[in-house]
């Protein structure tokens, strides 16, 4: 969709800066190359959003571990066999979370 609006914006702009871009063969040709670069760009962003998406979820998931691991260090502390059994569930849960991918919490 936004390339049937861009590409044309953009090739006229080229062509209107050097006119002989605009002659049938070198016309078709700086189309051919605007679509590739085009489809270069699109495929690039859409892979480094992505990677930044699944970044963000690991980053998230590392720092829910940390939370659950200080709670348990802090339940050790406390000698609350209760708390100690809470805190190491919560923390098993946190450390499968990070090492699934989809963050379920499966065995």
């Amino acid at each position: 969709m936004i390339e049937n609006i861009a590409e044309p914006v953009i090739e006229s702009a080229i062509i209107a800066d050097f006119p002989f871009l605009g002659l049938p063969v070198v016309r078709q040709i700086l189309h051919f190359m605007l679509r590739f670069l085009g489809q270069y760009f699109y495929e690039y962003t859409a892979k480094a959003t992505v990677a930044l998406i699944i970044d963000m979820q690991i980053n998230a998931e590392k720092s829910a571990a940390n939370v659950a691991l200080i709670k348990l260090q802090e339940a050790l502390k406390l000698d609350n066999i209760l708390a100690i059994q809470k805190a190491s569930e919560e923390f098993d849960a946190a450390m499968i979370a990070l090492v699934h991918y989809d963050g379920s919490v499966k065995i």
